[in-house]
């Protein structure tokens, strides 16, 4: 059993916590939202309809090289992906009309 602990204090429209690992920092809303947290890393989070999307903005870790991908592959993926995201909305609707 590990022993944590995490503690906010909004002070105007930045949340600082203070953790285990060290003290991060907040601003924005309910919506969007940008935090560094006591590594470096910095992340824009925005939120909708009850999904979120977040992305790494900076980070102190060292990049690792990237993979190459053969462009014929890379356009099969996409194709694959959107055959599947306009499937999905078919599939949901058809099954309305089906009982």
């Amino acid at each position: 059993m590990s022993l944590n602990f995490r503690k906010s204090k909004k002070i105007g429209g930045v949340r600082f916590t203070v953790s285990k690992s060290g003290i991060s920092t907040s601003v924005g809303g309910k919506h969007f939202r940008i935090t560094q947290n006591a590594n470096g890393r910095v992340t824009a989070t925005t939120r909708a309809m009850g999904m979120y999307s977040t992305e790494t903005l900076s980070s102190k870790k060292k990049s690792q090289p990237q993979k190459s991908v053969d462009p014929r592959q890379q356009k099969i993926n996409k194709y694959i992906l959107w055959f599947l995201l306009s499937i999905i909305p078919f599939l949901f609707i058809l099954s309305l009309f089906i009982k």
